[in-house]
């Protein structure tokens, strides 16, 4: 399930380059406003939280002190889980507030909608709207636990292997038939969170796979620590088709 959350600056607001933190910390409070068991149990969770949330798309402008959300523009977030219950709640929550904080941000809800969930095939061109977090083990570093780049041979072994154990956690069951067999418009992107930076990466990337394994990707996110905003992808489609 996927909904875009439209909201607009009650002022001109400058908010940090790093703001995932801020809008997954929004995200987690509307929950708990809502669904407090849901949020407590999410909460305690040590299984990976599955739902993820895209960056802030909208025309941002880059200052020397952060990003610059002008008043009277809209701004637009997605949120994504197979999990109904989390999206719902978090339209639920929203509907009610009226209003959304993203660090210095303070905003007004615009509009809510749920999306329709694109109808996969065998294969699907993705691109994301947050990017693709990776960690690996390194014998070449002092930190053996880092975080992989895509030329890195193991990068897209791990976002299979990462895709693959979430989707057996949700279904109960083993699935296969997971490919990256493409990749383009690389970019890199060092993100904090709280003290901690990220190395992770936009892209475009042309998949194969089993349907609901691709569908299951199109709503969980790739990668590791979807509900801190890294990994939303989107699919290129025709007709309500992924291609």
């Amino acid at each position: 399930m996927r909904a875009v959350i439209e909201f607009t600056p009650i002022k001109d607001s400058v908010i940090d380059y790093n703001y995932q933190y801020y809008v997954a910390s929004a995200i987690y409070r509307s929950l708990g406003n809502i669904n407090e068991s849901l949020a407590a149990t999410l909460h305690k969770q040590t299984t990976p939280k599955l739902y993820t949330f895209s960056w802030i798309q909208g025309r941002a402008v880059p200052t020397d002190k952060g990003l610059l959300l002008k008043e009277g523009e809209k701004y637009r977030i997605y949120v994504s889980s197979p999990l109904k219950e989390i999206v719902s709640s978090v339209i639920s929550a929203f509907l009610v507030e009226k209003k959304i904080k993203i660090d210095k941000l303070y905003g007004k809800i615009t509009d809510i909608k749920i999306l329709k969930t694109p109808r996969f095939d065998y294969s699907a061109t993705f691109y994301t709207l947050s990017p693709i977090l990776v960690r690996g083990y390194s014998e070449h570093k002092k930190n053996p636990h880092v975080d992989l780049e895509p030329t890195d041979e193991n990068f897209f072994e791990a976002v299979k292997k990462n895709l693959l154990k979430k989707y057996e956690l949700f279904y109960g069951k083993k699935a296969r038939g997971f490919e990256v067999v493409e990749v383009g418009r690389i970019r890199k992107k060092r993100i904090k969170i709280k003290d901690t930076y990220n190395t992770a990466w936009l892209m475009r990337m042309k998949v194969v796979g089993v349907p609901s394994v691709l569908t299951f990707a199109y709503e969980a996110g790739l990668g590791e620590r979807t509900a801190m905003g890294f990994g939303m992808v989107e699919a290129w489609r025709e007709k309500g088709v992924a291609r």
